[in-house]
């Protein structure tokens, strides 16, 4: 995964910071073909960042491995 600024891209993937609040971030996940796929924020009841997909989208391992990774990575910032 490498990093331009704030965004995250993947062979296939691109993660962009869409949003900034006091402690977390709200991300937007597109593909190379800038088509949206869904978007990545806090989730205050899990107390975790969540991917939250948009509707009739899919995913291989591979795409799966890399979104749980920036999560991870995510999650190890706020530590």
């Amino acid at each position: 995964m490498g990093r331009q600024g704030t965004d995250f891209e993947s062979v296939h993937l691109i993660i962009r910071v869409i949003e900034e609040k006091p402690e977390t971030k709200v991300y937007e996940v597109l593909t190379k073909d800038e088509e949206f796929l869904g978007i990545i924020k806090w989730h205050g009841p899990w107390r975790k960042y969540i991917f939250f997909p948009d509707d009739k989208t899919m995913y291989d391992s591979n795409c799966m491995r890399m979104l749980a990774g920036f999560i991870d990575d995510m999650m190890e910032e706020r530590k």
